[in-house]
């Protein structure tokens, strides 16, 4: 499996997702199947943290498969906040345009995952 989520700390508070080595399109698919899933188990909206930990990988078929995505996570309705966690300036560019124009949640990017988290702090504070 090309990604892993966790719930950070021990409260429901935020969802932490990261695609790992040479993960696959069908992993993202798998992720935001079993993402969707822990958040319907939800009474509140939480933040969640999306992480590559490979950023020089990208699967075939880039281009087809991200002009699919819609940022499903992004709708779920227990989705307070969505925050990528991209060390490429290209990536992190391409990230906030492709938000931009889809999902109806806060966004943000951050370049390492501890500013991921204080990014959290400060969309609570001020949502």
């Amino acid at each position: 499996m090309g990604f892993e989520t966790r719930w950070e700390g021990t409260t429901t508070r935020v969802l932490h997702l990261t695609y790992v080595g040479q993960w696959q399109w069908e992993d993202v698919n798998q992720s935001r199947i079993q993402v969707n899933r822990m958040l319907d188990e939800l009474l509140a909206p939480v933040a969640v943290v999306v992480e590559w930990n490979n950023e020089s990988w990208m699967p075939p078929n880039a281009y087809r498969n991200l002009a699919r995505l819609d940022l499903q996570d992004a709708s779920h309705p227990n989705v307070g906040v969505l925050i990528f966690v991209l060390k490429s300036d290209l990536f992190r560019t391409l990230a906030h345009f492709y938000a931009q124009s889809k999902g109806r949640c806060s966004f943000d990017i951050a370049k390492s995952y501890d500013r991921a988290l204080e990014l959290v702090e400060l969309h609570t504070e001020h949502p």
